[in-house]
């Protein structure tokens, strides 16, 4: 189930509920249907003491019962934007061992609150609580919650989330017919993917997740993007544009071509220089001539498939270190390059926007007759890379440092070849650009 949108993304959400509820179709609620709340109660009655990890059997028995307070405030902090990965690790460690008396404040705010931020704090803290004993007491309170009238729209949706993390998902068609207002919902799940795609690593999550919907509902989710106009959406739109399925291409095309979308030209000469359709590749040459290139097709630089003529800049791998410079979204991004076998290999990080502390990697392996062959998308490496670089160098590969204008003449090319020869299933693999930026000058 791909609807629960504070666990999967709110992507996903947006493209499903357009699915899957039918036009005019009112919700349905059970007003007779016994409380949530109370059916929590009842159930943790009969749960076992939460066995935490952090806490052993002798200092449970001794610990003091946790204060609402605490449980407020731990909650409130979640709920803010700045707290780290660290920090919220720390804030939850707060209530292990008291988790049975935490639970019930944790799951009124889920239940009761109308803001998106403290609703994803609950939903994270219980989350973390599935694996435990009390995860007993969740599902027949969480299908409660969902049906009881007055709960937002939202807050159903992130039980939903938890349900399908306990191993007992409700139906798509389940859950769609009881909400409230699915368009609004799905717009405002629509802004919200939208903005977190100022990560670009965000951006290749959302792709992969969209290589798994069907058609009809990426075709919604690229009608949803060009209506709503962000140029954020941007990051979606142009490897969408590269999909080998005629419709969703030329869909993408047409949102790009409505945005006016300048930051898309470099997708678009790819498109419109080696897409195996024919009408793709003539709408996204009309595009890109609309919205100001004249240039398509022409002007690009040949591949770089090995690292001697990469023009590489000497610089050690693991000298890069996660916490130096300036802020995640004003870094340039960091590329690699080697050889493996007859294939070649870029790895591209930048510091990671969630955890400053750390690092997230996008490794692409080429080959000059297929182009892109595989991606891998690595997030919050904590230890400077040097695990990854130690496993190329276990494999015989020497990475060597390249400079953002030439890896990007590499992988335009790489994708180039992949356009011509059918590859690059799904959508994900075309999502470099985002990650990469843009080369000086551009």
């Amino acid at each position: 189930m791909a609807i629960a949108i504070l666990v999967l993304g709110p992507i996903s959400a947006s493209a499903r509920i357009a699915a899957v509820r039918p036009a005019g179709e009112t919700a349905r609620f059970h007003p007779r249907q016994q409380a949530s709340a109370d059916i929590l109660h009842q159930v943790t009655l009969f749960c076992p003491p939460s066995d935490s990890a952090h806490i052993t059997e002798n200092q449970r028995a001794i610990l003091p019962r946790v204060e609402p307070t605490t449980v407020i405030e731990v909650l409130d902090r979640l709920a803010q934007a700045d707290v780290t990965l660290e920090e919220a690790d720390r804030l939850i460690v707060r209530l292990a061992g008291r988790e049975l008396d935490a639970l019930p404040l944790v799951f009124r705010r889920l239940h009761d609150s109308r803001e998106p931020s403290a609703v994803h704090a609950a939903a994270r803290v219980l989350h973390r609580w599935t694996e435990l004993p009390l995860a007993a007491a969740l599902p027949p309170a969480l299908r409660a919650l969902i049906g009881e009238r007055r709960v937002p729209d939202l807050n159903r949706l992130a039980a939903a989330a938890l349900l399908e993390a306990l191993d007992d998902p409700m139906e798509d068609a389940e859950l769609v017919s009881y909400l409230n207002d699915p368009g609004a919902l799905k717009r405002e799940a629509l802004a919200l993917a939208v903005r977190s795609l100022v990560d670009p690593f965000a951006a290749i999550n959302t792709l992969e997740s969209l290589a798994h919907f069907p058609i009809r509902d990426v075709l919604h989710t690229i009608d949803d993007l060009a209506r709503l106009g962000d140029p954020l959406a941007i990051a979606l739109l142009v490897p969408l544009a590269h999909a080998l399925n005629t419709d969703i291409a030329m869909s993408a095309v047409a949102a790009l071509d409505a945005m006016g979308a300048g930051e898309a030209l470099g997708g678009l000469r790819a498109v419109a220089a080696a897409h195996p359709d024919p009408t793709v590749r003539r709408e996204a040459a009309l595009t890109a001539e609309r919205i100001g290139d004249t240039k398509v097709g022409g002007g690009r630089a040949a591949a770089t498939p090995k690292t001697g003529a990469s023009d590489p800049v000497d610089a050690d791998p693991a000298d890069v270190e996660t916490a130096s410079g300036g802020p995640a979204d004003t870094e340039p991004a960091h590329v690699w390059i080697g050889d493996i076998g007859d294939a070649t290999v870029l790895l591209i990080t930048r510091r990671s926007r969630i955890d400053p502390t750390t690092i997230d990697a996008l490794t692409i392996r080429t080959s000059y007759e297929r182009g892109i062959v595989e991606y891998a998308a690595t997030e919050r490496v904590a230890d400077g890379l040097r695990s990854v670089f130690a496993a190329f160098e276990q494999a015989g590969t020497t990475l060597r440092r390249i400079d953002i204008l030439a890896s990007s003449r590499h992988l335009e090319a790489a994708t180039d070849r992949t356009l011509e020869t059918g590859g690059g299933h799904g959508y994900a693999w075309a999502g470099w650009r985002a990650v990469l930026g843009s080369p000086p000058g551009e």
